[in-house]
């Protein structure tokens, strides 16, 4: 009996330095929404392959590098929705008000759905789940989410997601 309880002991005590461990790191925050309407430009270049094509990780690298120099500028990663389950299409760049001579994508005046993560990248949720949340809260606003979202990476744990909108 008392070897069963030194098991429960030692179990307990796993579960609660997980938890604090998991709550450290930011995990269980609630997701917030809020619609807003601006004018954003990302620049950068596209990519359609498979998630773990290291190309992807280098187009992050070129921005990261870019932004490092330019700080008034943000990370930014456009996400196409599709249904492809092992393979990804993007647009993997920068946001800026400055003008540059690459390609980049325009959008004035567009209504998005705007939320903010804060948490270490191993207890962010997922982004099936927040992209689901965010489709709730467009339609108790009226609202459908367009065919991609935006990742802008401002810090380590510091990421804010875009959804732009149209009228359903």
């Amino acid at each position: 009996m008392q070897k069963y309880y030194k098991s429960f002991v030692a179990l307990a005590a796993v579960g609660v330095i997980t938890a604090i461990i998991f709550y450290l790191l930011g995990g269980g925050q609630e997701l917030k929404f809020e619609l807003l309407t601006k004018d954003i430009t990302v620049y950068g270049k596209s990519f359609i392959g498979k998630y773990d094509d290291p190309a992807t990780g280098k187009l992050f690298e070129e921005a990261k590098n870019h932004v490092l120099s330019n700080p008034n500028e943000t990370i930014a990663v456009v996400s196409y929705h599709f249904d492809h389950e092992d393979s990804v299409k993007q647009f993997i760049g920068f946001v800026s008000n400055k003008i540059y001579d690459l390609p980049k994508l325009e959008m004035k005046e567009v209504t998005f759905i705007k939320t903010k993560l804060e948490a270490h990248a191993l207890v962010m949720p997922n982004p099936h789940d927040v992209k689901e949340k965010a489709q709730e809260f467009a339609a108790q606003k009226g609202l459908k989410l367009d065919i991609f979202s935006i990742e802008l990476y401002h810090a380590e744990r510091d990421l804010e997601v875009l959804f732009p909108c149209k009228a359903n």
